[in-house]
């Protein structure tokens, strides 16, 4: 068999199993991941909406001078402690 016969049957083959469902990689399709995404977007806006109200965060931005800092409170809710 030829060189070229050889790279031709490789790329097929190679073509067959990215198309073969049991080979394909992750489509980053997954539902849990989705579902906990979803659940970090949604704990996300509760705690931020919260944090810009609560005084100590705002004690907390005042003292670092980080419009994002938060308190340990809320830092531990949003990283879903």
């Amino acid at each position: 068999m030829s060189k070229r016969q050889d790279r031709k049957d490789t790329r097929a083959a190679a073509h067959k199993l990215r198309n073969d469902p049991a080979w394909a990689p992750p489509t980053g399709n997954d539902p849990m991941e989705k579902l906990m995404k979803l659940d970090q977007e949604v704990r996300d806006d509760r705690v931020f909406g919260e944090a810009a109200v609560c005084e100590a965060c705002s004690a907390e931005r005042a003292s670092t001078g980080d419009e994002t800092a938060l308190c340990a409170t809320h830092l531990a809710e949003v990283m879903g402690f």
